[in-house]
């Protein structure tokens, strides 16, 4: 039997009839419990009474609704003596009043027949649009496999804000810290420098807050660039920056490292007409004790200098 031929009448008493009545007289084809998936997201029918229960829901809005078969393709095959699959797809439009297309879709569908006595009835029909951006010899949509891929660009964006200062792009104080002490267990020499701006608000207070921001990037790069690329630079407050160093191995190392970034910060202020100074403070990372001991004894020597003559650095060495 030509189940293909009555596949195709199927469909048109569905999509092209404008009322049920069309649907009813080949309702002799579908058997009872037939089960049918379609393409919206609830389309799920165990009972062609259900179908026919959402169809009849249906009929308003098909009436302001007239679809048209552009393109059908079926195939045929069979299953056994009394089983056979039907398969094809269709292009369906609809023209709006204005002759705009209103719905233009593609669909495909797998009808699947079973003899009972003489005649062959449906028992299962499933419907599905393939995604218009799926190339030929792609097994998922290609959007699908972009949003995977942006959901994971996502993640790891607002891990790395999560991370960084958002003006300097440096580390920010939690994660200072949380890297630091990792940093630390590799085992190793290392000092903790905390760095202050001196008078950074006669900048804002003279040239603005845009003015402001862009000495902190300015101050920012120049630590990068002081130490090396393993070592940790870190905004940890206003005008307060923090390094991690494993480099310097004593205390002469260490003034090395300070003298190199007060020189670059002081290279700096020929281009600006206010510029603050540094003070640096310094602790070595005493064993046992971690990085939160070393950064408060740091701090403290910060404030020596602060309390002299500024625009220099004092080292705890902590022994």
């Amino acid at each position: 039997m030509d189940l293909c031929k009555r596949t195709q009448q199927l469909w048109r008493a569905y999509l092209v009839a404008d009322d049920l009545s069309a649907m009813l007289q080949v309702m002799d084809w579908i058997d009872p419990d037939c089960v049918v998936i379609g393409t919206g997201r609830h389309e799920f029918y165990v009972t062609i009474q259900k179908l026919m229960e959402a169809l009849e829901k249906e009929v308003e809005e098909r009436k302001s609704v007239h679809l048209e078969i552009v393109d059908e393709w079926y195939g045929q095959r069979e299953l056994g003596p009394d089983a056979c699959l039907v398969y094809g797809g269709l292009h369906i439009r609809d023209m709006g009043k204005k002759g705009e297309s209103m719905v233009d879709m593609d669909t495909r569908f797998s009808v699947l027949y079973h003899r009972k006595g003489e005649q062959w009835r449906v028992v299962h029909l499933h419907q599905s649009m393939p995604n218009p951006e799926q190339e030929e010899g792609e097994y998922y949509p290609k959007t699908l496999t972009r949003q995977v891929r942006e959901a994971q660009d996502l993640a790891e964006h607002m891990s790395r804000l999560a991370r960084l200062d958002s003006l300097t792009g440096l580390l920010n104080h939690r994660t200072f810290f949380e890297e630091g002490e990792r940093y630390i267990r590799q085992g190793g020499t290392f000092w903790c420098f905390v760095l202050d701006l001196d008078d950074f608000k006669l900048v804002n207070d003279t040239l603005g807050h845009l003015a402001g921001d862009e000495v902190l990037k300015r101050i920012a790069s120049i630590l990068r660039s002081s130490v090396r690329n393993q070592d940790l630079v870190a905004r940890v407050g206003g005008d307060e920056f923090a390094l991690l160093c494993a480099v310097p191995r004593g205390e002469a190392e260490v003034a090395v490292v300070a003298r190199r970034i007060l020189t670059k910060v002081g290279q700096q202020r020929e281009n600006w007409s206010v510029w603050p100074g540094m003070s640096i403070g310094i602790a070595k990372v005493r064993g046992g004790a971690g990085l939160r001991d070393a950064f408060y004894r740091a701090d403290a020597a910060l404030y020596r200098v602060k309390r002299g003559a500024k625009n220099d650095f004092c080292i705890d060495t902590g022994e």
